[in-house]
């Protein structure tokens, strides 16, 4: 799967950090670049990194300089060893290359219990449920639907990114749904509801984990502001 970005890390926990700052939901981490070209038992990606950080500092300019920096970002996987990727593998594991260089780490650890599932870069996987609900009945079938261990629940959209995406995916299956003529959906839940603090006539939104909405930056859905479409 392409990365989003490429990174020299010393040690797994490192390549986690950078990961988490990407927004990724998965990596690639190799702990020594196995390649004929280094010596035995060296750490090939802190060699290479140094030695092309003492180029760009001797020969910031040079013709060679530029070579040097158009091949590493030719075959960026030989020259980094923490390949950052916005989406997780799906449940088959089929899209996988076998590279010994490297160990996969997802985000979502147990395999995923259905295959009925959207990708949001970035954000985490998600999907859609057309059977009719009420709002609590909804909110109970995305705890039951997961294998014992797994965890899901009506997705909140306290961000731009995720407003679009889920409008987005509303949008493709309706459109799915009218070429195969069959029902169209307008209407969906997402994890948000109203919260009266008994205590003030305050009234706000909540996610479904009880986080007030305040708490985030995102304030399209916030009483008294307008929805985005």
């Amino acid at each position: 799967m392409p990365a989003i970005a490429y990174k020299n890390a010393f040690t797994l926990e490192d390549c986690v950090r950078e990961a988490k700052s990407a927004r990724g939901l998965a990596l690639n981490f190799g702990t020594r670049l196995r390649s004929k070209q280094m010596g035995a038992g060296s750490d090939a990606f802190a060699i290479l990194l140094t030695r092309l950080q003492q180029s760009m500092i001797t020969r910031p300019n040079s013709t060679h300089n530029k070579e040097n920096r158009q091949s590493v970002w030719q075959q960026p996987q030989h020259h980094f060893n923490c390949h950052i990727l916005a989406c997780p593998e799906n449940n088959t594991m089929r899209s996988l290359v076998n590279d010994s260089r490297y160990d996969y780490y997802s985000l979502y650890g147990e395999s995923i219990a259905t295959r009925n599932y959207t990708c949001v870069p970035q954000v985490g996987l998600f999907q859609l449920q057309v059977r009719s609900a009420s709002f609590v009945n909804a909110t109970r079938y995305c705890r039951n639907a997961t294998d014992i261990g797994g965890v899901a629940m009506l997705a909140h959209v306290a961000s731009a990114l995720r407003t679009n995406a889920f409008a987005a995916l509303l949008r493709n299956y309706n459109e799915a749904a009218r070429q195969q003529r069959e029902r169209q959906h307008t209407l969906a839940y997402v994890g948000l509801h109203f919260n009266r603090s008994y205590s003030s006539e305050a009234i706000e939104y909540r996610n479904i984990e009880q986080e007030p909405l305040h708490c985030f930056q995102y304030a399209a859905w916030a009483p008294g502001h307008p929805r985005t479409g």
